[in-house]
């Protein structure tokens, strides 16, 4: 009678667990301890393939995978922006990551390069849960802007000297006085007009940041760089104005089409008159660069030896002025003639004098003497013919004067 009953109960409690086992139910995770799943993790740094092994926990078990990233602050969190939340790996035991796109770089991870996965394995409603050691890949950054400035007529400028392929400059346009940002541009060029994004008169400064795209592999975005605070005004100069030797260079002005290049005299302190007057396509310049260079050797021979600047206005498509004038500074300018082989700016008596004591070998002549202007007849060195050509031209020969002493 009492086993009766005993049966009777147990069969009530199974039926009981049976109906209870179809209501939902919250999942068990199991805390990993012991490393039952061993998980191994290979790294390629040459490759940047990365390859994850690991033991099976039980015969038809599902995978999940999660990666987590170190923020700066060091806390290990979920990695953002992944192309799924989570990874499924049905079978076998093993993940690698695609090469088409970097994995542990830009728009990957939450700023660190520590790392740890987390792998679910789930069978029959349990899932098991274990975290993998921390492991560390740090990957080469994108070489950063060097930002020059942002300048007063609204233009920013910066040089990457070693590009990446693919490689762009993110900039942030910040309000110096609030610290917002109150605009936000892209560019595979080297330089940006925000002029629409800015008030006159205000305070500005800007953050340039430089990323590649995901098929460039093995790359994190760059370190941020921070401009100079600068006022925006209208109508500002041609900025950035420099001379090296005959290489004239200056900054792309904003809304540009082309620049007039004028070579000016100073013949009376700070009195110029206008010796020549170039105009130049933007055209003809790097429309990638945010410096422009011309050589204006040819414009410093059409002038005599004296103390000089370069203007530049830039103008736009519609032939307005839209900048004032920018300037180098005053230079001196000494022209080269052929026959002046003392370098004085002139050929006279002396210059026969200095090219016959080369000749006769005096000490320091062969220093001093200018052998390019020496070379009279262009024969590629200097020789007696050219101490001969001198002689005749001062001797008023018909035609030697004309003849071979010319500009360089």
């Amino acid at each position: 009678m009492i086993r009766r009953k005993l049966l009777s109960f147990t069969t009530a409690f199974v039926l009981v667990l049976s109906w209870l086992t179809l209501l939902p139910q919250s999942v068990p995770r199991a805390t990993a301890e012991g490393g039952q799943l061993n998980i191994r993790i290979n790294y390629d740094p040459n490759t940047y393939e990365f390859t994850l092994n690991w033991d099976p926990y039980c015969d038809g078990c599902a995978y999940i995978l999660t990666f987590y990233n170190d923020t700066p602050s060091g806390e290990m969190l979920p990695m953002p922006d992944q192309e799924k939340p989570y990874i499924f790996i049905n079978y076998p035991t093993s993940y690698t990551a695609p090469t088409d796109y970097r994995f542990f770089g830009y728009k990957y991870g939450n700023g660190g390069n520590n790392y740890q996965v987390l792998i679910e394995a789930s069978m029959n409603g349990v899932i098991y849960s274990e975290m993998s050691s921390v492991f560390n890949i740090t990957l080469p950054r994108v070489p950063e802007p060097r930002l020059p400035s942002m300048y007063l007529n609204g233009m920013i400028t910066w040089e990457t000297p070693e590009r990446v392929p693919n490689e762009q400059t993110h900039i942030d346009l910040v309000d110096h006085e609030t610290g917002k940002v109150i605009n936000h541009s892209e560019s595979m060029l080297e330089y940006i007009n925000v002029t629409h994004a800015m008030e006159e008169g205000k305070s500005y400064y800007a953050i340039l940041k430089n990323t590649v795209e995901r098929s460039v592999k093995g790359y994190r975005e760059s370190a941020s760089v921070y401009s100079n605070a600068a006022v925006y005004t209208k109508k500002t100069p041609v900025l950035g104005v420099g001379l090296n030797g005959t290489d004239l260079y200056w900054t792309r002005y904003p809304g540009e089409n082309k620049y007039s290049i004028c070579l000016q005299r100073d013949l009376a302190g700070s009195v110029y008159l206008t010796q020549a007057d170039v105009t130049y396509s933007v055209g003809q310049h790097s429309y990638q660069k945010a410096v422009n260079h011309m050589d204006i050797g040819s414009m410093l021979k059409q002038v005599v030896t004296g103390d000089y600047r370069v203007q530049i206005v830039a103008y736009n498509y519609a032939g307005e002025q839209i900048s004032e004038p920018g300037y180098t500074h005053t230079f001196h300018h000494i022209t080269r003639y052929r026959g002046d082989v003392n370098r004085d700016g002139a050929v006279d008596l002396s210059d026969y004098s200095d090219l016959a004591k080369y000749f006769a070998e005096w000490t320091g002549y062969d220093v001093m003497i200018d052998k390019e202007a020496a070379d009279l007849n262009k024969s590629g060195g200097v020789d007696l013919d050219d101490l001969s050509i001198l002689a005749k031209c001062f001797s008023e020969w018909d035609g030697y004067c004309e003849k071979y002493i010319t500009v360089i």
